[in-house]
């Protein structure tokens, strides 16, 4: 596995940018952003609860495959869905 990109909203510090770029990994302002702009075959959902859903349905949208922390959404009817959207099982 190779970290390609990562989408960051919060403002980093600057020793944390520099070594995102040493290591040759770009990065996003938004999620979205990054999913338009990058070639992934997976992403990696590390976000307050709330965000899953979406984000996870966005990335699915998109054929790819999602690594998602507990717990992963906040209902019955969500899980369903992202079930319903994983077009890579």
């Amino acid at each position: 596995m190779r970290l390609a990109a990562v989408a960051d909203p919060m403002a980093a510090p600057e020793s944390t940018k520099a070594t995102i770029e040493r290591h040759g990994i770009r990065r996003y302002e938004s999620y979205e952003e990054m999913l338009e702009r990058e070639a992934l075959d997976a992403v990696f959902i590390a976000t307050p609860i709330p965000t899953h859903f979406a984000m996870t349905a966005s990335a699915l949208r998109r054929g790819l495959r999602v690594y998602l922390e507990k717990p992963p959404v906040t209902s019955v009817r969500q899980i369903e869905e992202l079930i319903r959207l994983d077009k890579t099982q």
